[in-house]
């Protein structure tokens, strides 16, 4: 069966980070949610179920980031909510994504606490092709075919990209013949699609995992940390004998000297 690859971003990645992008945004993070198109179906249809439970039209559109303005009451939009509801309808969301069988997540991560060498456009296509080479790599061998679907950019930013994901799947590259994956990229409105929705939270929660594991600050980061713990680590993709990293989370670009670091963390 085919599959919807929806890939979101978290952070933001600068090539030369002042202290203050350090300490809010340490890491910049491409995450990638496999959903079998079948599964997307029923998704749609648990997400407009769940939607009604919490009393939350569908057309409101709630990220990860509204959960600190509402906590901090500066969130106009959802100021009529009370936070512990918000946070129980993400968390149901997310149990529900990850309570499909054939659902799989794909991190990329970029250090922001040091001097880059890459400009963002091609760090960007470093993440994509990342991704791009998982869903290959598990469709290899059958007659089923990748589709990609990522939020909204601007104009300029889309069209680059688009051209970017096509040459790269019409040319491949020196590991993959992209022959299972869609020779383009689909480019969507975040608050139009709850699979974008979903990779939303399911970024933001790992994240805040990120910045617990490495900050060690045992206040902070918790409902996105026990999220993760919960339930995204378990849909997680791994190789033999449940190995993750390189395979479900890898550090991009790999011959960073952060890289050997990162990659000692317990995911």
């Amino acid at each position: 069966m085919n599959i919807i690859v929806f890939s979101d971003e978290v952070g933001v990645y600068e090539k030369r980070p002042n202290e203050k992008t350090k300490k809010a945004h340490p890491f910049y993070i491409r995450g990638n949610l496999f959903i079998d198109v079948n599964d997307y179906k029923i998704m749609q249809e648990q997400f407009v179920k769940i939607s009604k439970q919490f009393n939350i039209p569908t057309n409101i559109e709630i990220k990860w980031s509204d959960l600190y303005l509402l906590k901090i009451k500066k969130n106009k939009k959802l100021e009529e909510y009370k936070y512990e509801v918000i946070e129980n309808y993400i968390a149901e969301l997310v149990k529900m994504v990850c309570g499909f069988a054939k659902a799989k997540v794909f991190f990329t991560v970029t250090c922001n606490t040091i001097n880059n060498t890459y400009t963002k456009n091609n760090l960007i296509k470093f993440h994509i092709q990342e991704s791009f080479q998982r869903a290959q790599m598990d469709l290899d061998g059958t007659e089923e075919l990748a589709f990609f679907v990522i939020d909204e950019l601007n104009k300029e930013d889309s069209d680059r990209l688009k051209i970017t994901c096509h040459e790269l799947t019409i040319q491949g590259d020196c590991y993959i013949n992209y022959k299972n994956v869609y020779q383009g990229l689909f480019i969507d409105k975040s608050d139009q699609s709850v699979g974008l929705k979903m990779i939303d939270y399911i970024c933001g929660a790992f994240n805040s995992y990120l910045k617990k594991l490495v900050f060690n600050k045992e206040n902070n980061y918790l409902f996105g940390n026990q999220l993760y713990k919960d339930y995204i680590r378990n849909i997680i993709r791994k190789g033999d004998f449940d190995v993750i990293y390189g395979y479900g989370i890898k550090y991009v670009p790999s011959n960073s000297p952060v890289s050997g670091r990162f990659k000692k963390l317990t995911f």
